[in-house]
């Protein structure tokens, strides 16, 4: 698996032609899922988390201590199979974006968020050296900014955040709409001692939960 990963690196690097820089500590890139994709995200969330809602099968990926940072409780996933394919998927556009060319996955989870909840400021752990968040799926049209160090950032559907989660505090405020779904995936440079000792997130294989 890692070494079709890598292949599929290289050959995605010679088509994404669009040259980016981290600017400050986070990048942007915009419509960076189309909207094929984003039909189908919706069709598939909505099925998750209002029709078979698998997530009532692990009790711990219910959120509703106080550690979390998404207050109040929100329903959450790791590695829920459509994110680990889009953590794979999108590895060249990530890999271009932040220049790191050895670039490695560590992890990904979705987040199903409400109205009323509202996001802590923090940092991320040692797997989260770039992190992206990735609005997919929306029960209405209310922006929900996300506050990166003294940047308000706003995303549409489809748009893509990467930043450097274990340095930059970053936060939301109340949500006002009625429910989004985002993707969380996680990055680290795989060439960086520090963070090499990450990759996969210590799992044998991608989608394996922990």
């Amino acid at each position: 698996m890692k070494f079709y990963i890598q292949h599929i690196l290289m050959q995605e690097q010679r088509k994404y032609q669009r040259t980016r820089s981290m600017k400050k500590d986070y990048m942007i890139v915009r419509d960076c899922v189309s909207k094929e994709i984003l039909s189908l995200c919706e069709n598939y969330f909505r099925m998750k988390f209002f029709v078979t809602k698998d997530y009532d099968q692990l009790l711990d990926t219910i959120t509703c201590n106080n550690n979390d940072v998404v207050k109040p409780f929100s329903i959450f996933q790791y590695a829920d199979t459509f994110a680990e394919a889009l953590l794979i998927h999108l590895l060249p556009v990530i890999s271009k974006t932040t220049k790191i060319s050895n670039l490695q996955p560590t992890y990904s989870f979705v987040r199903f968020y409400e109205n009323g909840q509202h996001l802590v400021k923090h940092t991320d752990r040692p797997s989260c050296q770039y992190s992206i968040t990735l609005p997919l799926a929306s029960g209405c049209n209310t922006d929900w900014p996300i506050f990166v160090g003294d940047e308000q950032i706003d995303l549409n559907l489809g748009d893509l955040l990467v930043y450097k989660g274990c340095d930059v505090p970053h936060w939301r405020e109340k949500y006002e709409g009625t429910w989004q779904v985002q993707a969380h995936l996680h990055y680290v440079d795989g060439d960086d001692p520090a963070y090499s000792k990450y990759i996969l997130d210590n799992r044998p294989d991608f989608g394996v939960k922990k």
